[in-house]
């Protein structure tokens, strides 16, 4: 019965149809020239999860990102560091976001050892 939940749960989930692009979870930020975002609230922390141009997982191209957001229920700003992951596949935060899961955030990305960003997103997030 495992193993039919398991195909019957495989089955329900639509593929992209042919010519369509892939979907990428959470929001979508695209990168001039460069691909696409993926940042999603997950298990409660932030994941940012880095796609080529053709939609499809690369490794994360920063070694740490930094968002910055005024949560919508109460005072002042919010900063949560990202690093990468223990899979090595994205960045993530290690502290909880509390909901509601709604605001516009800036989203700076950087390389090892560096004190300035190299890439700059302003996101209305919403999930």
């Amino acid at each position: 019965m495992g193993v039919l939940g398991a195909v019957v749960a495989f089955a329900a989930q639509p593929a992209p149809k042919a010519g369509e692009p892939a979907k990428i979870p959470g929001v979508e930020i695209a990168r001039p020239a460069k691909g696409f975002l993926g940042l999603q609230v997950s298990g409660g922390n932030f994941l940012l999860s880095f796609y080529d141009e053709n939609r499809q997982p690369v490794p994360p191209a920063a070694a740490r990102a930094v968002l910055r957001w005024t949560p919508t229920n109460r005072t002042g700003n919010e900063f949560y560091v990202l690093e990468t992951a223990a899979d090595g596949k994205a960045l993530t935060s290690p502290k909880t976001v509390r909901p509601p899961y709604q605001f516009r955030l800036v989203l700076s990305l950087f390389a090892a050892g560096a004190e300035n960003p190299f890439e700059t997103h302003n996101v209305d997030f919403r999930q």
